[in-house]
């Protein structure tokens, strides 16, 4: 098996009523993947993956237990743990509500 990282959002200011949107994770020959969100300072707000099967419609991935939706109050981590993602990319979506501080994401994926 292999295993990759990336960083894709790297300590983005965010404040106000912000949006930050990831760019396209392909997912080809992914047997899973993990997304780790990580805000510092005062930042509230929500952030939300969205998958796409043929690069052009972007779907929020629906709620699920394992939650692919995160409301985020303060500096902190989120993690979302992905198998079976069955479709072609995967983004992220974080929309500030107020305060402000940075964001970072990581993707993180094993192969075969």
């Amino acid at each position: 098996m292999k295993f990759a990282s990336k960083q894709i959002v790297s300590a983005t200011a965010i404040s106000g009523t912000g949006v930050v949107t990831s760019a396209a994770i392909p997912l080809d020959l992914l047997i899973g993947y993990a997304v780790v969100l990580t805000t510092t300072g005062a930042a509230t707000g929500s952030a939300k993956l969205q998958a796409t099967v043929d690069g052009l419609v972007w779907v929020d991935l629906p709620d699920t237990g394992a939650t692919a939706n995160a409301t985020v109050s303060g500096a902190g981590d989120k993690l979302w743990n992905v198998s079976d993602a069955f479709y072609k990319a995967v983004r992220i979506i974080y929309t500030n509500a107020s305060n402000s501080g940075t964001l970072s994401i990581s993707f993180y994926a094993k192969s075969t």
